[in-house]
């Protein structure tokens, strides 16, 4: 979340989420992350970019924010 709102504070126009690393568990990681930003107002007024290998953790990861486009 520090992440998120410095990337806020140095005006970025997207937040990037980078999570991809074959040690971890890609959807159980990116759903907790989700779970936490979506917490936040002030990050979730900007738009995300997931960097992801596998559509299924897009998928599972989408469901957790309100208005994305497929």
């Amino acid at each position: 979340m520090n992440i998120a709102k410095k990337q806020i504070e140095d005006e970025a126009h997207v937040i990037d989420i980078n999570l991809d690393n074959g040690m971890l568990d890609d959807i159980v990681v990116m759903q907790n992350v989700a779970k936490i930003i979506i917490t936040e107002p002030e990050v979730t007024k900007v738009p995300f970019m997931l960097h992801v290998y596998k559509f299924e953790i897009v998928m599972a990861e989408l469901k957790w924010y309100k208005g994305f486009v497929l």
